[in-house]
């Protein structure tokens, strides 16, 4: 008798967690997000294998069979990541070449600056993203540069969330963009869900927006129907004045503290290539 009990708790123990696996399994809500294009922007490869391990550390849970969050082990992919985006080398862009600002720009309250080649290959880098996007016909897309920084402990389960209330609330149709990445020092627009909020660039400060978006193709065709050879500002720069005179609206990931942020301002090709 003893042995008999003895094998039915043994049986117990290995068929329940098999029960609740399945019964869960029937009742999960499994996420309607289709898998999403996703741009990486990198010219170094050690910047782009460190990219890739962040994401999968952090990001790609659902793609293992087992996931650290127990309810995305039925989740569909967020992505489709394939390969790097090859960043534009602003060096290996000639003089002459209509891309290529020589005067100044004036931005805000900042005196007049020139253009790194830097800033000129990363600016053409998101130019051909969104002529890719335009071309392909995709509605949606991810672009990431390689700097993107993410926390285990929020990334990877908070965009996913924000990617969906983005597509699946109707978003897609009244904005053109969501930065998933902070912006620094703006004052908080309208909220639209409870971590979503309006962009507000009615003032000329500090900015750190294309490290992480998501990009509409009514984004994409927009920036490309208003661009200007040379290329007018730093992209960042372009961007907002875009938002700012309501061409694209936007919506930012509130509070600024839960969005994604950059590895280090210090080793950014776009500041180092002069």
């Amino acid at each position: 008798m003893n042995r008999l009990l003895k094998g039915i708790l043994i049986l117990l123990i290995i068929l329940t967690p098999l029960f609740l696996l399945f019964t869960y399994k029937l009742s999960y809500k499994k996420s309607t997000l289709e898998p999403l294009p996703l741009y990486v922007i990198s010219l170094r490869e050690d910047r782009w294998q460190s990219f890739l391990n962040r994401w999968h550390t952090t990001l790609a849970w659902e793609e293992k069979i087992l996931s650290p969050h127990f309810w995305r082990i039925f989740d569909a992919p967020l992505t489709i990541l394939t390969e790097k985006w090859a960043a534009t080398d602003g060096r290996q862009i000639a003089m002459g070449d209509p891309r290529l600002r020589i005067e100044p720009y004036k931005y805000g309250r900042e005196p007049p600056h020139l253009m790194r080649r830097g800033e000129v290959g990363c600016f053409d880098s998101h130019v051909r993203i969104w002529k890719d996007i335009v071309q392909k016909n995709i509605p949606l897309a991810l672009v990431f540069e390689d700097d993107a920084n993410f926390s285990l402990e929020r990334d990877g389960h908070k965009l996913k969330e924000w990617v969906e209330q983005f597509k699946n609330k109707g978003m897609t149709n009244n904005y053109d963009l969501l930065f998933v990445g902070y912006i620094v020092f703006f004052p908080t627009g309208k909220p639209i869900s409870s971590n979503l909020h309006e962009v507000d660039f009615s003032r000329y400060t500090q900015q750190h927006v294309t490290h992480g978006m998501l990009v509409t193709q009514s984004a994409a065709k927009k920036l490309l129907e208003k661009l200007t050879l040379p290329y007018p500002l730093p992209v960042d720069f372009y961007i907002a004045e875009l938002v700012r005179a309501k061409v694209l609206r936007a919506l930012q990931v509130m509070p600024y503290s839960s969005a994604i942020s950059v590895v280090s301002t210090e080793d950014s090709d776009t500041r180092a290539i002069q």
